[in-house]
């Protein structure tokens, strides 16, 4: 994780020197820490600020983070990703669950309320979930505008529809003549497209031409 993390904030610290160009001129190194990143990950967000508010140092919870009620719950074929830290959020669940008589209870009323009552409210959901697919329960909730999700695993990314219609996958030649599927790109253009050329360099297979023909080196050095 610390790598993709790490290519991540690359990506946006490239951006800002590009911009910063822009305006003074020159260019500038960019010097990214996968470290550095992670710990962005791991003491940013919500973190900080109970820490110099009130001296409070917060601690992993596992799949329950009880603060706004965020957590992975299981349910009839897996698990599904449940985030309703807004009253907004809450009753958009709530009608997808079809209004369960358990959720009128004043003490879940409010974000305090329910991150007071985080466990009552995950044993709760935990039964209601029991009978539901991870499907069905996304699609509800989505049409109640309520951002929960299922967990996928990998084979339920390679067949979702979504990503099928969307031409996601393509395939891969190999230098064994063989083709197998990878993700694509996350994005499309109005102009020009994207296109998968070639794959991961073999072992050695480019050494001649860094090297020697970039580089300079005898083939003796080689």
């Amino acid at each position: 994780n610390g790598g993709a993390i790490g290519l991540l904030v690359a990506g946006a610290a490239t951006m800002l020197a590009l911009e910063a160009r822009q305006h003074i001129g020159r260019g500038q190194r960019v010097d990214v820490s996968s470290a550095e990143s992670l710990a962005m990950l791991f003491v940013g967000f919500n973190n900080v600020g109970p820490y110099w508010d009130r001296d409070l140092v917060l601690g992993r919870t596992g799949y329950i983070w009880t603060g706004t009620y965020l957590g992975v719950l299981p349910c009839k074929d897996g698990y599904v990703f449940v985030f309703t830290p807004d009253d907004h959020m809450w009753e958009g669940m709530v009608k997808a669950l079809d209004d369960p008589e358990w959720a009128k209870d004043p003490l879940f009323a409010n974000r305090e309320g329910r991150a007071e009552y985080a466990e009552e409210i995950v044993a709760l959901l935990t039964a209601e979930l029991a009978d539901r697919t991870k499907e069905e329960f996304f699609q509800r909730s989505q049409a109640n505008r309520a951002p929960n999700a299922p967990v996928y695993d990998l084979r339920e990314v390679f067949e979702n529809d979504h990503l099928r219609v969307r031409d996601y996958f393509v395939d891969l030649p190999t230098t064994g003549g063989e083709t197998y599927e990878v993700p694509g790109a996350p994005y499309r253009f109005s102009e020009g497209g994207w296109s998968l050329r070639r794959p991961a360099p073999a072992l050695g297979e480019h050494n001649e031409a860094v090297y020697r023909n970039r580089l300079g080196l005898g083939r003796a050095e080689l």
